[in-house]
């Protein structure tokens, strides 16, 4: 092939432009506020999966963050209450003591399965151990009454409540 007719021009790339301190600081700002906002979302979504969940933030004083239940002593034998164990104890460790038919009103932790299930050993007040009532409420449940006669052997097993 011969050499291309002379009003043919050659491609040549444009200069390169340099960056200005100005044009710096807006490319500096626009990857920030991305940044921000990517952090602004996946806060978002983790409150939204915890409310989701059931379970409202880790602030203890937030009602979505336990549940508000009661131990009722159904049998015909006072029994002593003590030994809390588990996520969101916040009973005193010092014992209670249930007249038959008398309750006591505790928090049990919100989002708790197995072991992290917030339970307390039940005995009478001469020492025999009745079991523990653990409670598994996977939302925030409020109002669910947990008679002694459902304590169980285990601290990992659920006591049922009656409603």
């Amino acid at each position: 092939m011969g050499n291309p007719p002379v009003q043919w021009v050659r491609y040549q790339p444009p200069p390169k432009r340099e960056r200005t301190p100005r044009g710096r600081r807006l490319i500096l700002l626009v990857l920030g506020c991305g940044l921000v906002l990517t952090a602004v979302g996946w806060l978002a979504w983790a409150e939204v999966a915890m409310l989701a969940s059931g379970c409202g933030s880790n602030d203890p004083t937030d009602p979505m963050d336990y549940s508000a239940v009661a131990i009722s002593n159904d049998t015909a034998v006072p029994v002593v209450v003590d030994g809390c164990s588990g996520l969101y104890c916040d009973a005193p460790s010092t014992p209670v003591t249930l007249q038959p038919g008398q309750q006591d009103q505790v928090h049990a932790a919100c989002g708790a399965s197995g072991r992290d299930m917030t339970s307390w050993r039940v005995t009478t007040t001469t020492g025999t151990s009745l079991g523990y009532i653990a409670v598994d409420t996977p939302r925030s449940t409020s109002n669910l009454i947990f008679p002694v006669s459902a304590a169980q052997p285990s601290r990992d097993t659920a006591a049922s409540p009656t409603r």
